[in-house]
């Protein structure tokens, strides 16, 4: 899954790297318009899991490669009226209550397939709610692959060919499970961070984050106790020295990540005051001895738990003007 900018990485740069190193032959976005940075698209297939627009974009979809999930009857009409009937991916909601058919649609799916002479569908897909719990029989994930393999019996057994399968996402995959499908979805897992445990501490993961974020001071200044700083005119509570890195939220650094630590060297210091849109403020007890502040590397989990987030949210808020250089 590429989406959302490759979770903040660079859609481009990602997919480059992987068609080159011939990592993988499928990526998926969310909408169509995720396309436009991507530089290459011969020789991969993109999926298109969430905005689809069929309407607006026919010369795109009528590239084999250029694969629209469909997730609701409207669409699905569209696309048997309009588009290559060997591309018909459906996808169906198993208890996530988000897109997808419904198993209580699958007569009027069947019928509908059927009335246009369809006896092969290139790919059935669900989406697991909460595969970053442990899956057991008990667990929510658990039953929702039930369903899904009812689902596919019940096509099966109408006479349909089902191609391709999917339902794990990087939690079902962290766990091996679901494994049996033809394909996977790898999300954030492919990034660094676990999703499996997202939530707890003691399960520890052997992935390391790809990425970091950095900074450099722009100003430092020593200021006494009580001094205002910056909108609002927030109280330093005890003396200690200010810095200022040009990053905002502007650049995705959000207001609520004040109090998180980032560190010079080994000083660590805390986001202070009030983050303005290009810069944020930075305090430390004693002089920074060097220049350069990191915000988080391999430690992006516990900057997500500090910040009250999670790393989906922290990598994705990251905006385009922030620049970025990949090493390999």
């Amino acid at each position: 899954m590429v989406k959302a900018n490759a979770y903040g990485h660079g859609i481009g740069e990602i997919v480059s790297f992987c068609q080159k190193e011939k990592l993988c032959s499928d990526f998926g976005v969310a909408s169509i318009n995720e396309l436009i940075d991507i530089e290459n698209l011969e020789g991969s297939n993109f999926w298109i899991f969430s905005e689809i627009d069929l309407e607006n974009n026919h010369e795109l979809y009528s590239r084999k490669n250029i694969i629209p999930v469909v997730s609701n009857s409207i669409d699905l009409k569209y696309f048997l009226d309009h588009f290559d009937h060997k591309k018909i991916v459906l996808k169906f909601d198993t208890g996530m209550n988000r897109l997808g058919f419904l198993e209580s649609d699958l007569n009027e799916i069947i019928k509908l397939l059927k009335s246009y002479n369809i006896r092969t569908i290139k790919h059935v897909l669900t989406h697991f709610s909460s595969s970053y719990f442990k899956i057991n029989k008990a667990s929510k994930t658990c039953d929702q692959f039930h369903i899904f393999q009812k689902i596919k019996e019940t096509l099966k057994a109408s006479g349909f060919d089902i191609l391709g399968s999917s339902c794990s996402n990087s939690g079902a995959i962290e766990q091996s499970f679901a494994s049996d499908e033809t394909h996977i979805r790898p999300g954030l897992m492919m990034y660094g961070p676990k999703s499996y445990g997202i939530f707890n501490k003691n399960i520890e993961s052997s992935f390391k984050t790809i990425s970091s974020l950095k900074s450099k001071i722009i100003s430092k200044r020593f200021f006494k106790k009580d001094s205002e700083i910056g909108y609002s005119d927030t109280k330093l509570g005890e003396d200690g020295w200010v810095v200022i890195i040009p990053l905002g939220y502007g650049d995705g650094i959000l207001n609520y990540y004040v109090g998180a630590t980032v560190k010079c060297s080994e000083q660590v210091g805390k986001i202070f005051g009030r983050v303005n849109m290009d810069l944020c403020f930075i305090y430390f007890k004693n002089e920074p001895s060097g220049d350069e502040i990191v915000i988080w590397d391999e430690n992006l989990v516990e900057f997500s738990t500090q910040v009250k987030s999670i790393p989906y949210q922290v990598l994705t808020s990251i905006t385009q003007r922030v620049p970025k250089v990949f090493k390999y």
